[in-house]
């Protein structure tokens, strides 16, 4: 007769919050505290809506680098960057017919 065992390795069925200036200071700092002119600083970006900051990590200038960042860390990252507030959709431009 032959016995199993499962062991249970610990993995935490709820993930501890993701700090958003540690993801900062992880991803982020080394150009945006850079003093680099082709780079907006951590000053401009806290004046954006972290939604703002959510879309560019999602489909903006910063798709590449975040793409290996969890959706936990970019909603971190953004919250601790932006303020509240903003559309969380992007905004679509009006298609208008015109007239022939």
């Amino acid at each position: 007769m032959f016995q199993f065992s499962i062991a249970v390795v610990g993995h935490p069925l709820i993930a501890a919050p993701v700090s958003g200036e540690a993801v900062y200071q992880k991803r982020c700092a080394v150009c945006h505290d850079s003093n680099n002119a082709r780079v907006p600083p951590r000053d401009v970006l806290k004046k954006l809506s972290a939604a703002r900051i959510v879309r560019t990590l999602d489909f903006g200038l910063m798709m590449n680098v975040a793409s290996v960042m969890t959706r936990d860390e970019r909603e971190a990252v953004a919250a601790f960057l932006g303020i509240p507030g903003g559309a969380a959709a992007p905004r679509l431009k009006a298609i208008v017919p015109i007239p022939m």
